[in-house]
């Protein structure tokens, strides 16, 4: 499986950041067109386990 990212849904509440137990997201320093830090996911980290997922307001990322 693999997580796909729409940055341009992120708000920086960073929800997905504290809830990941594999600490594989994080802010960037990038913004998306709403002027909110993006956050980034570090694939070698991640375990697909989809906790960002179900955790995100926005729906910024997606499992495929």
């Amino acid at each position: 499986m693999a997580v796909n990212l729409n940055t341009e849904r992120c708000k920086e509440c960073r929800y997905c950041i504290e809830a990941c137990p594999q600490e594989a997201l994080s802010l960037s320093e990038n913004l998306n067109k709403m002027g909110y830090r993006v956050v980034k996911l570090d694939e070698k980290k991640c375990v697909s386990c989809g906790i960002c997922y179900t955790v995100c307001p926005e729906l910024v990322f997606e499992i495929k």
